[in-house]
């Protein structure tokens, strides 16, 4: 006999969707308008006469024109924060328990369904096979995914700088053999890499096993960044003035290097996660994803992981897109959203961080 269906989702966001929408509208028109007023809000903060230097409301608002005139910082920012709080207070944004079951047969809009269950008012996003709310295991599994995504990113961050750096400062012979090693590293497809090193280690073995076959690749394009910039700074006279004077090697790189690479190494990092958000996506659509107890290789099979992951709710679904779409859209889209953030984020970083953009949009 058919159940009672659950209770519709009551969920603060999408409740007060409209409002949230109108926000977001409002707040990219003064963005994309931020060239004709931010001019007139510097000059109604600009002391009248004579002054010794800005003030702090001046340089407020500066800082309030520039981060305004750039819709590519202020999308990405909202995206990233908007995933720091699913990773930090999950039950906060979700509706259900990333493990709690729906009835096997229920009454959904005036129809008898059985499990999965499509997009409808008790689930939002639809749910799994084993009938549990795919909005909540998203949210329940921001945390799992961008965990392992960040401690990729350092690892290729780490890699890429330090090989870099250390080609671009001693040269010679050791540069060019570091050159050598990441042009062999960027021949190999990172997808392929990973998706062969994990198989051959054994997914089983968990967070370790993930982060060698993401992070051992794709380090080599900032190898070559890091590789030029320092051999430019190592180039410039002040930097020759301060070895002249004594500085240490922890001093030059503390005082000169990391601020004048830092334009370059801080949008990196985003866009290593969006890189890593990819990549893992592609590993769980062909079956390989962070939490398989037990790994066999059957990528037609839609798997119901235990823990809620992005691309483990992406395994198996290629053929389930026909029946259930929506089993894989809803990862699909989270990954979309969180790489699209990402390359945003990095983009309007790279825009504020350079020195030729100090002033804002055009006077």
């Amino acid at each position: 006999m058919p159940t009672e269906p659950m209770p519709p989702a009551s969920i603060w966001y999408l409740d007060h969707g409209a409002i949230a929408l109108a926000a977001l509208a409002a707040l990219f028109a003064i963005s994309f308008t931020a060239r004709f007023w931010a001019p007139r809000l510097r000059s109604a903060v600009r002391p009248r006469g004579i002054s010794a230097g800005r003030t702090r409301l001046e340089r407020s608002a500066e800082l309030a024109a520039r981060f305004l005139g750039n819709p590519a910082l202020i999308a990405g920012s909202l995206v990233a924060v908007a995933l720091f709080a699913a990773s930090v207070w999950p039950s906060f944004l979700s509706p259900y328990g990333p493990q709690q079951v729906g009835r096997t047969l229920q009454n959904i809009d005036g129809r008898v369904m059985g499990r999965p269950f499509p997009p409808s008012s008790p689930y939002p996003a639809g749910s799994d096979v084993e009938g549990r709310d795919l909005l909540t295991r998203i949210v329940h599994g921001t945390r799992r995914t961008l965990t392992l995504c960040a401690a990729v990113a350092v690892l290729r961050l780490l890699l890429g700088s330090g090989l870099g750096g250390v080609a671009g400062w001693r040269g010679g012979a050791v540069g060019q053999q570091i050159l050598s090693i990441g042009s062999v590293s960027s021949s190999i497809p990172s997808l392929l890499f990973a998706f062969v090193f994990i198989l051959a280690i054994g997914p089983r073995l968990g967070f370790g096993v993930f982060l060698l076959g993401l992070g051992l690749t794709g380090w080599a394009e900032l190898t070559n960044i890091v590789h030029g910039s320092v051999r430019w700074i190592r180039n410039q006279p002040y930097l020759d003035a301060a070895v002249a004077l004594g500085s240490s090697p922890l001093h030059v790189a503390r005082r000169h290097l990391l601020p004048n690479l830092a334009p370059q190494l801080i949008p990196a990092a985003a866009l290593e996660l969006s890189a890593v958000l990819l990549t893992l996506g592609e590993l769980g659509f062909l079956g390989l994803f962070l939490g398989e107890s037990f790994f066999g290789y059957v990528p037609q099979v839609v798997r119901s992981p235990m823990a809620p992951e992005w691309a483990g709710m992406l395994s198996g679904t290629r053929l389930s897109i026909f029946n259930w779409p929506w089993l894989p859209l809803a990862p699909a889209l989270a990954f979309m959203v969180a790489i699209l953030g990402f390359n945003l984020l990095a983009t309007g970083l790279r825009s504020w961080l350079d020195p030729f953009q100090q002033r804002g949009p055009a006077r």
